[in-house]
């Protein structure tokens, strides 16, 4: 590719059996922009890596790469780039491992990087994990351990423009969450917390006091709820904080059939349905 621009691209379980300049978004790169972009998976080729091959007068912004990334024979492969030639990584991490081989299998750690096989450019803020990627050198970047790579500080102090701060920006492209990716950072475009969504059905098998309500939850918002249910009111719009009773649903499914009992005769009562994570 030449004088691409590719932005918010999200590729998971990726397989990628390349050739020559083998990478996760492009293979071969002349002055193309890469930002915002995931990759998980596993690549495999010469000049291998997460998100470019070679790249050449290239910026790569805002990415991470989890893939696992194997050269087919020893050559120049990195965790987001096999071979850099004056280009730019910023505010980018690769946390996927990184496997050189020699012709007989064996593991090597020829032109291997925990980010950048080999080459020049400019790395600015860019991490590798020294545990997951399996290797303690890079022709660029930063090595960090785990534990750093799940501290905020780690990437705040670095100027990442992380949601929940302002100093380095308001843009906010990352978020580091407790319940996702084992706290290191995603993606906001493509991986935030939303609201979870519960579709409830109309009432059945009314009687003086009880009615049978089913439902289900249509979007958990990223990540497992823990509880939900329907709660209820004789007055409307009812909440968790102020309503006139509550049941939840089964554990280990987002299907419900509920009801309601000890209810009033000859009286409107509100329903709802909630969910929380």
């Amino acid at each position: 590719a030449k004088g691409a621009v590719i932005d918010s691209v999200a590729l998971r379980n990726l397989v990628l059996d390349g050739r020559n300049y083998a990478g996760g978004v492009v293979g071969y790169a002349d002055n193309v922009t890469v930002r915002n972009t995931l990759v998980t998976g596993w690549i495999t080729g010469s000049y291998a890596g997460g998100i470019m091959g070679y790249a050449k007068s290239s910026t790569i912004e805002n990415v991470l790469s989890e893939a696992t990334v194997e050269d087919q024979v020893p050559s120049a492969i990195g965790g987001l780039v096999g071979q850099s030639d004056r280009s730019t990584i910023r505010y980018a991490y690769a946390a996927g491992p990184v496997l050189s081989r020699d012709p007989m299998g064996a593991v090597v750690g020829a032109d291997a990087g925990g980010l950048v096989g080999v080459g020049s450019g400019t790395a600015i803020a860019a991490f590798w994990d020294l545990d997951r990627t399996g290797l303690s050198v890079s022709a660029l970047g930063e090595g960090k351990t785990p534990l750093e790579l799940t501290t905020r500080a780690t990437f705040t102090d670095a100027g990442w423009d992380l949601q929940g701060e302002s100093d380095n920006g308001t843009d906010d492209p990352w978020h580091i969450h407790p319940d996702l990716n084992n706290r290191y950072p995603l993606l906001a475009w493509r991986d935030s917390l939303s609201t979870p969504q519960v579709t409830l059905l109309d009432p059945d098998s009314v009687t003086n006091f009880s009615a049978t309500v089913a439902g289900s939850v249509t979007d958990q918002g990223g990540i497992d709820v823990d509880a939900f249910g329907v709660i209820w009111s004789r007055s409307p719009n009812p909440t968790l904080a102020n309503n006139d009773g509550r049941l939840d649903g089964p554990a280990g499914s987002v299907n419900f059939r509920l009801t309601p009992t000890r209810l009033n005769p000859s009286t409107t009562y509100y329903i709802r349905g909630f969910a929380s994570n």
